[in-house]
């Protein structure tokens, strides 16, 4: 068993940590292990999993913590990247620990054990859509071609994308989201030519626009402003134009580009103020790099003008996400208390770890910012649609008709083949 292997951490366990910012967090911190610990003994792991998870929020660098975090996901069954991304961050805290090299290898293993899983959902989802005709064959052919280009096996994408044109011929209909996400994978491994003539062969015009919205901003983060605009302009409007010009337009106050910059922002509507707010940020911050005081005042009050309008979106993920962006440019500018300031306003992860990565990376403590990026990836993972108890989904989707089964199983691998390249990358 795994317990064996590793072993339960329990309250009284002691590792280097940081300690709880307050007494109150201290005694939910210890309340909530003691509780978790007690439910993991009784193999009650989702409950085990809620109360760790409050001991996390209470104290998000004990080791004791994440390391049980990542035993309860581990045994809790389907969970296998959740409780891998756990254990990264166990290691990343207590590097000295006794059991290190098995928590090490037991990362490897549930790594493994993804890539197996995600290998076998699509088999299964392959075998079932051969049962399958008309319509309802290129809905399902394409889900698992896209699952491919997220798992990065092109060639398999790009051979079923073949047999998804076979299909749709006879039956009337054509999908493009398979080919709009081949098309990104091409632009990521700097085949932008290729991607860009794939991109814009795609019918359906949403999967097109995203393609598209993907490889200008790629364009952009190799410097490539004036290509990543030609490609964004071709979008032909909508929110995924919009997106596109918010990143190229942040690109480009990065790159010192004020006035390309604000040609971009020209170019979002009024009523996208998040996207907006995310390109203003970026040009204050960009200001504060002059060195000179006036500018950093400037720049200081631009941010706090950011703030006040993001303070009206109504959207609590696009507030925060332009939250984030504050937060990463006041410690740009070296203002620590103002980014812990507003970052007591993130209260919701994993945008809280985010928000404590930027801090702890600009106090230069690079193992918590190592740390938090773990434990909000993490958090991403669990939070993710579809992405529970694999195996209880797994036989659920079994027991629906062959299409809506097949649907089921390639969009779970297509979800988990996501999370494993992100995990893969950090």
């Amino acid at each position: 068993a795994v317990e064996a292997l590793l072993g339960i951490l329990s309250p009284d366990v002691t590792l280097a940590q940081n300690v709880a910012q307050n007494a109150g967090q201290k005694r939910l911190a210890e309340s909530s292990m003691a509780r978790g610990v007690a439910m993991a003994k009784r193999k009650q792991w989702p409950l085990a999993i809620k109360y760790f998870t409050a001991a996390f929020q209470a104290t998000p660098t004990d080791p004791r913590v994440l390391f049980n975090l990542g035993l309860a996901n581990d045994r809790a069954g389907g969970r296998a990247l959740v409780a891998a991304a756990w254990y990264r961050a166990f290691l990343i805290a207590a590097p000295g620990a006794g059991n290190v090299a098995k928590v090490n290898q037991r990362v490897t293993n549930l790594e493994i054990e993804t890539e197996s899983q995600i290998a076998q959902m699509l088999q299964t989802a392959q075998t079932i859509a051969s049962q399958i005709s008309g319509k309802g064959k290129v809905s399902v052919l394409d889900r698992i071609a896209r699952a491919h280009a997220e798992n990065g096996d092109i060639p398999a994408a790009q051979r079923l994308v073949r047999m998804i044109k076979q299909v749709g011929q006879k039956s009337g209909r054509q999908s493009g989201w398979s080919e709009a996400l081949i098309a990104a994978a091409q632009a990521k491994s700097g085949q932008f030519d290729l991607a860009v003539t794939l991109a814009k062969s795609v019918r359906f015009r949403p999967a097109q626009a995203w393609a598209l919205a993907e490889i200008s901003v790629l364009y952009a983060g190799k410097g490539n402003f004036a290509q990543a605009l030609e490609i964004s302009h071709q979008i032909g409007g909508g929110k995924e134009q919009a997106w596109a010009y918010s990143r190229i337009g942040a690109l480009q106050a990065d790159a010192g580009d004020t006035e390309g910059a604000q040609a971009t922002l020209a170019r979002i509507k009024e009523s996208q103020i998040g996207l907006r707010l995310i390109v203003l940020t970026h040009l204050a911050g960009n200001l504060s790099r002059s060195g000179q005081p006036w500018h950093l005042d400037k720049a200081r009050t631009h941010l706090n003008e950011v703030v006040q309008e993001a303070n009206k979106i109504k959207n609590f993920e696009t507030k925060l996400d332009v939250y984030l962006q504050v937060i990463k440019a006041r410690i740009g500018m070296a203002d620590l208390a103002g980014a812990a300031a507003l970052h007591k306003l993130v209260v919701t992860h994993p945008h809280k770890s985010i928000g404590s990565r930027l801090i702890a990376q600009g106090k230069k403590d690079f193992k918590a910012a190592e740390l938090f990026r773990w434990s909000g990836l993490a958090l991403q993972i669990a939070n993710s649609a579809q992405l529970g108890n694999v195996a209880q989904l797994l036989a659920q989707a079994k027991l629906q008709d062959p299409e809506k089964g097949a649907l089921s199983i390639a969009k779970i691998a297509e979800k988990s083949a996501r999370m494993l390249r992100r995990f893969r990358q950090l």
